[in-house]
C-alpha cells in the first residue's frame, strides 16, 4: 500500500472518530438538558393525534393516513396533511402502547439528528467545524426550540426539519462528489419531509438560494420544483380537506402582521422568555399603528443590514440570515394559516439566524487586526458558554411546565389572557373531571372572548348535557353547527342530546348526517346501535356496533354492547 494511501485511511479514521465525538457531545449536552421533559403526559392535541386515534393502534391504517388530514380518525376539521407524522406515532404506539415516556424519547431523537445534520450541512458550505459546532449546539439548548421537543404533536416540525436538511445535505453531497445516488435520496428525503409537515414547500426556493449564492446550475433544481407543483395541485385537488371557518384579513393588512410577528420572532432569539404555546397577534389595521410601523422601519433596516454583509464579504453570515428569512416564508401569511404568531415557527428557520449571528462575529474577528483578534475571541467564547448555561437552564425550566395540564394552560392565560383556546382546552380538562361548573365557566369565557369559536359551543353543550340539560345543550350545538357545518363530532353530540330526550327518530336522522361527513367515525356507529337497541330493533343495533369494531377492534364500549345484545337476545337475532 502506498505512503499517500495510508496517510488517506487515517485521515478517514480520524474524520470518523471526530465526528462521532461531536455527535456524542451533542447528544450529551442535549440529554441533561431534556431529560426532565421525558415523563410529561400527553397534552393538548395528544388526545387526539394519539389517544383517541385509531389509525396509529395498527398498521391496517396505514393506506388510509395517506388518503386522509391529520384529525380525520377522531373527526377533527383541519387541512393538515401530515401522513408521516402519523405513520411514526404508529411506530411508537407498536413499541409504547400509551406511555408518553417513548414518545417523548422519539421527539428528542429527531432534534438531536436535526442539530447533528446541520452540523454537518455549516460543516460541508464552509469547512468551519467550530462554527458548525457552535452554531448545533445553541440551536439544540435554544428555549425557543422546547415547544417542539416537549409537545409531543408538534414532533411535525422537527421530523420535517429533519428530513428537510436530510434532503439538503444529500443534494449538498451530489453537488460534490457528482453521485445519481445522492440525488435520488435528496429528493426522497423532500418527499419525506413535505409528508410531515407543509413547511417542506419551501425546500426548492431554499436550494435555488444555494444555487446562486455559489453560482451553479439552476437546472439541478428542476425536480424539486416539480415535485413541489405536483404536491400543489394535489393539496388543491384531491388533498384539500375543509379547513375550521375563518376570516382573515386583506393579504395587505396580512403582511402588515407578518413583518410584526417576523421583528417578535427575532427578538425571542435573543430573549427567549414567556415561551407558550398559545401565541396570538392582532391583526394590523393599518401601517400607522405604532408598533407596526416601527416594525416595518426595524424590518426595512435590517434588510439593509443583510444587503450590506453581502457587498463587505460577510458570506457565512448572509448565508445565515437568508436561511431565516427564506424559511419562514411559508408562515408570512401569503396565503391565509391558522394563526398570526407561534414560537415553533422558529425550528427551523431558527438555524440559520443563529448561523448568522455567528458567523458575523467569527467574520468580523476575522476583519480585525492581529493584536485584537485573540482578545475578541476569548470574550465571545465567553459570552457564548454563559449563554449556553443560561439558555440550558431556561429550557430545563422550560420542559417543567409541560407536567400540569391545568398549570400549563393557566400559565397560557397568564400571557395571553384573551387566549381562548387555553380557556375551552381547560374546559374539556374539568369537564374529564366531572367538574361542570368550572367547564361551562371556561367554555362561555371561551365564547365571550370569540363569538365564532364553534368548538367551545360544542363542549358547553357537552357540559350542559351532562348536567341535565338537554335543551341548553341543542341549543349550542345548533349554534356551532351554524359556525361550522361541517363537524362530525358535532352532530354525534347533537345526536346524543336527542338520544338523551328519547327523540330518537331525530337522533337517527343526526348521526346519519355525521357518518356522512366523515365514515370512520367509530362513535357513531357505536351509538347508533344503542338507538337501535333502545328502539327494539336488534338486528340493526348489532350491524352498527359490528361495524364500530370494523373499524376499531379495541372499542371496547362497542365490544361489551354487543356481547350483552347477543347473550341476552341472542334467539332473536
Amino acid at each position: 500500500m502506498s505512503k499517500k494511501k495510508v496517510i488517506k485511511k487515517q485521515d478517514k479514521k480520524k474524520d470518523k472518530i471526530f465526528y462521532i465525538g461531536i455527535f456524542l457531545s451533542l447528544s450529551i449536552i442535549s440529554l441533561l438538558v431534556y431529560w426532565n421533559s421525558f415523563f410529561s403526559p400527553f397534552i393538548w392535541d395528544d388526545k387526539y393525534t394519539i389517544l383517541e386515534n385509531h389509525y396509529v393502534k395498527s398498521f391496517k391504517y396505514l393506506p388510509e393516513i395517506f388518503k386522509h388530514h391529520l384529525y380525520y380518525s377522531t373527526a377533527g376539521i383541519s387541512n393538515f396533511y401530515r401522513p408521516l407524522q402519523t405513520f411514526f406515532l404508529m411506530i411508537d404506539y407498536k413499541i409504547w402502547k400509551t406511555n408518553p415516556i417513548g414518545y417523548h424519547l422519539t421527539s428528542f431523537i429527531f432534534h438531536l439528528l436535526t442539530g447533528f445534520i446541520s452540523f454537518l450541512i455549516i460543516n460541508s458550505l464552509f469547512n468551519k467545524k467550530i462554527i458548525s459546532f457552535l452554531v448545533s449546539l445553541l440551536f439544540l439548548i435554544h428555549p425557543i426550540n422546547s415547544t417542539v421537543v416537549d409537545y409531543i404533536s408538534s414532533r411535525a416540525d422537527s421530523q420535517a426539519t429533519f428530513f428537510f436538511l436530510l434532503s439538503f445535505f444529500l443534494f449538498l453531497k451530489y453537488i460534490f462528489r457528482k453521485n445519481i445516488l445522492f440525488y435520488i435520496s435528496s429528493i426522497i428525503s423532500f418527499i419525506m419531509s413535505l409528508l410531515s409537515k407543509e413547511l417542506a414547500i419551501i425546500l426548492p426556493f431554499f436550494i435555488l438560494f444555494y444555487l446562486y449564492y455559489e453560482k451553479k446550475d439552476y437546472k439541478k433544481s428542476i425536480p424539486f420544483f416539480i415535485i413541489f407543483f405536483i404536491y400543489g395541485i394535489l393539496r388543491l385537488t384531491v388533498l384539500k380537506f375543509i379547513s375550521p371557518p375563518s376570516q382573515p384579513p386583506n393579504l395587505y393588512l396580512r403582511l402588515l402582521t407578518t413583518t410584526h410577528s417576523f421583528i417578535k420572532l427575532i427578538g425571542l432569539m435573543f430573549l427567549p422568555l414567556q415561551i407558550h404555546i398559545e401565541k396570538t397577534l392582532p391583526y394590523s389595521k393599518s401601517l400607522f399603528e405604532v408598533e407596526t410601523f416601527l416594525s416595518v422601519v426595524v424590518f426595512v433596516i435590517i434588510g439593509i443590514c443583510i444587503y450590506l454583509l453581502l457587498k463587505k464579504n460577510f458570506k457565512i453570515s448572509f448565508f445565515g440570515f437568508l436561511w431565516f428569512f427564506i424559511c419562514l416564508l411559508p408562515m408570512a401569511n401569503i396565503v391565509p394559516i391558522n394563526t398570526t404568531l407561534a414560537d415553533h415557527w422558529l425550528y427551523l428557520p431558527g438555524i440559520g439566524f443563529i448561523l448568522g449571528i455567528i458567523g458575523f462575529v467569527y467574520e468580523g474577528i476575522q476583519k480585525l487586526k492581529s493584536k485584537f483578534q485573540d482578545i475578541v475571541k476569548k470574550l465571545f467564547l465567553y459570552i457564548y458558554v454563559l449563554v449556553i448555561i443560561i439558555f440550558s437552564f431556561l429550557t430545563v425550566k422550560q420542559n417543567t411546565i409541560w407536567k400540569d395540564p391545568i398549570n400549563f394552560y393557566q400559565l397560557a392565560l397568564k400571557y395571553n389572557p384573551g387566549s381562548f383556546r387555553a380557556h375551552n382546552e381547560l374546559g374539556v380538562i374539568y369537564l374529564e373531571n366531572n367538574e361542570l361548573e368550572k367547564a361551562i365557566f371556561h367554555f362561555e369565557k371561551a365564547i365571550s372572548l370569540n363569538e365564532n369559536f364553534d368548538q367551545a359551543y360544542d363542549n358547553l353543550g357537552i357540559a350542559y348535557d351532562k348536567s341535565g340539560k338537554p335543551e341548553k345543550s341543542i341549543a349550542c350545538y345548533e349554534k356551532a353547527l351554524k359556525l361550522n357545518p361541517y363537524s362530525p363530532k358535532t352532530y354525534n353530540n347533537l345526536g346524543n342530546a336527542y338520544t338523551n330526550l328519547n327523540q330518537f327518530d331525530k337522533a337517527i336522522e343526526t348521526y346519519k348526517k355525521a357518518i356522512k361527513l366523515n365514515p370512520q367515525y367509530k362513535a357513531i356507529y357505536n351509538n347508533l346501535g344503542v338507538v337501535y337497541y333502545k328502539k327494539g330493533i336488534l338486528k340493526e343495533a348489532i350491524k352498527y356496533w359490528e361495524k364500530t369494531l370494523e373499524i376499531d377492534p379495541n372499542f371496547e364500549l362497542a365490544r361489551k354492547n354487543l356481547e350483552v345484545v347477543k347473550k341476552i337476545h341472542y334467539d332473536e337475532k
